[in-house]
């Protein structure tokens, strides 16, 4: 699921120039658009990006690394991200359960001209 691992190769990328010391600022839309595990976000957030003196904006969120104080609920903002990516996790498992049990699960409807 999107969002939901930081291996990709956009993020390894983004990470290998950030500790080579070539980008100065991350901004993304929102923080589930960093990541949705919130413990790694964190990690990015509180520690990997300031040891890198990387400046962090969230625009939608409003979090902006040089303000700190404007940025205490993003904590919070982290675990409904993850909690969000694993509810619609198990919805679409249930769904897709639920259509394997049913008798006409691979049922197709066709319409014919009359």
């Amino acid at each position: 699921m999107s969002g939901t691992t930081f291996e990709g190769p956009a993020f390894q990328e983004m990470i290998a120039e950030m500790d080579a010391g070539n980008i100065a600022t991350i901004i993304v839309r929102d923080m589930s658009r960093l990541g949705r595990d919130y413990l790694k976000v964190g990690y990015y957030t509180e520690i990997a990006f300031p040891e890198a003196d990387v400046r962090f904006i969230a625009i939608n969120n409003g979090v902006d690394s040089a303000n700190q104080q404007d940025s205490d609920f993003t904590p919070f903002l982290n675990i409904i991200n993850e909690w969000y990516a694993k509810d619609t996790s198990k919805k679409i498992r249930a769904v897709f359960k639920a259509k394997g049990e049913s008798e006409n699960h691979f049922a197709r409807i066709h319409l014919m001209d009359m």
